[in-house]
């Protein structure tokens, strides 16, 4: 959570440092949101394969370690006045170099554990420990940029960081030991691919969270521009908003477990994407005071965030259920590799359409992700499951 808590704080510090500091034009936003995009279609998949040849604990620290140090140099380069655009962008790249390796770290430490009965639960309880993160982190560090100035609230980043490792280093608990794999080279960079290819469930995720994705990335880079630029809210005002998305996803958590027994995975998986769906089009119609337009988008970030907390909670349980315990670091891997490859190209399109063609039409084109996903749930076997299927269960095609 502590780890979630400074990436809360630099989601928002560093685009404000662009923005305020740069004067930061979309296209630039764009580029800045993808940044971190690029090293998981660069390293997703040899990571993978580490990750499944190693301990994932000690990637985890030496992760946020590296992380901690990397946004370290920004406040240094502030204060000595050779801060550029070009510097936050490098930034982001090794960060993100990082943050791949955590990730997929962090998804394949989960299911070695706890059992598969146990991940709704546990992905439930870690979606909780994120909305904590969301309502306190935004929320500071939007109240740090505007009172203390962006360097402070990127120190804080760097130290919740290193906290967050030293919580690593104390969990206790053993960790299931690495299976070698059976293939060597291509083939085994490549495993994690192949198996989501032959399986139904996992390639139908793939289809679903790409087309979200790549439009999700046109919201992320230009989100924050348009609430500050063109809306004139304050960087407080907008960590609070974004604070609030934490108090409907703490909320979503709380009951996720529940619905999720009551109705079965694939009909709240189905639930979320459509109830939490509509950024785009409120952020298009939305005009009037400050005032006005603060409580619309609070409404819509603490209403808005109980759905997509139920979808994004289901979608990862389901992943960790159905992959072998060898394949979790590739399968992942693999999975990062096509969804979040995408990101720096949405980010990149998305800033260039800003320039083009506005903020308010580029942020309602947003919506073409979940109504592109929907149509593959709806194709899916995804919407018929009640509970998580089995470990290695195929679910291929019928010839």
């Amino acid at each position: 959570m502590v780890s979630l808590f400074g990436s809360d704080i630099s989601g928002l510090a560093i685009p404000v440092t662009a923005l305020t500091l740069l004067n930061a034009n979309p296209a630039q936003m764009g580029l800045l949101q993808g940044a971190q995009g690029v090293a998981f279609f660069v390293l997703s998949l040899p990571v993978g394969v580490w990750v499944d040849r190693l301990p994932r604990r000690p990637i985890l620290i030496i992760s946020d370690i590296a992380r901690a140090l990397l946004l370290g140099l920004i406040p240094l380069c502030i204060w000595s006045g050779h801060l550029s655009m070009g510097f936050l962008i490098a930034i982001g790249v090794l960060t993100g170099a990082f943050t791949v390796c955590f990730q997929v770290a962090e998804r394949a430490f989960l299911p070695s554990i706890v059992t598969r009965e146990e991940l709704v639960s546990a992905n439930s309880h870690l979606s909780a420990s994120e909305a904590i993160a969301e309502i306190s982190g935004p929320a500071l560090a939007g109240t740090l940029v505007q009172w203390l100035t962006a360097p402070f609230a990127i120190v804080l980043d760097s130290l919740s960081y290193l906290f967050s490792a030293l919580c690593f280093w104390n969990i206790k608990v053993a960790e299931k030991s690495p299976e070698t794999p059976e293939t060597e080279g291509w083939a085994t960079l490549l495993e994690g691919i192949r198996y989501i290819r032959r399986h139904a469930i996992l390639r139908s995720l793939v289809l679903m969270m790409a087309s979200l994705s790549f439009f999700g990335n046109f919201f992320a880079s230009l989100y924050l521009l348009f609430l500050v630029r063109d809306l004139h809210i304050s960087p407080g005002v907008v960590g609070v908003l974004v604070g609030l998305g934490g108090i409907g996803k703490l909320v979503s958590a709380s009951v996720n477990t529940k619905m999720t027994r009551r109705f079965g995975v694939g009909k709240v998986i189905l639930v979320g994407l459509v109830l939490g769906s509509w950024d785009g089009a409120v952020i298009y119609a939305l005009h009037g005071s400050i005032w006005f337009c603060t409580l619309v988008l609070g409404f819509m970030q603490l209403v808005g965030d109980i759905p997509t907390g139920w979808f994004y909670m289901n979608v990862m349980s389901l992943r960790q259920s159905v992959i072998p315990t060898r394949l979790q670091g590739r399968v992942h891997a693999g999975m990062g590799f096509l969804i979040e490859g995408l990101a720096p190209i949405g980010a990149v399109v998305g800033g260039l359409l800003g320039v083009w063609i506005g903020l308010r039409l580029t942020l309602l084109m947003t919506m073409c992700g979940p109504l592109i996903a929907l149509v593959f749930l709806l194709a899916s076997p995804i919407l018929h499951l009640r509970e998580l299927p089995e470990s290695g269960e195929e679910h291929e095609r019928t010839p």
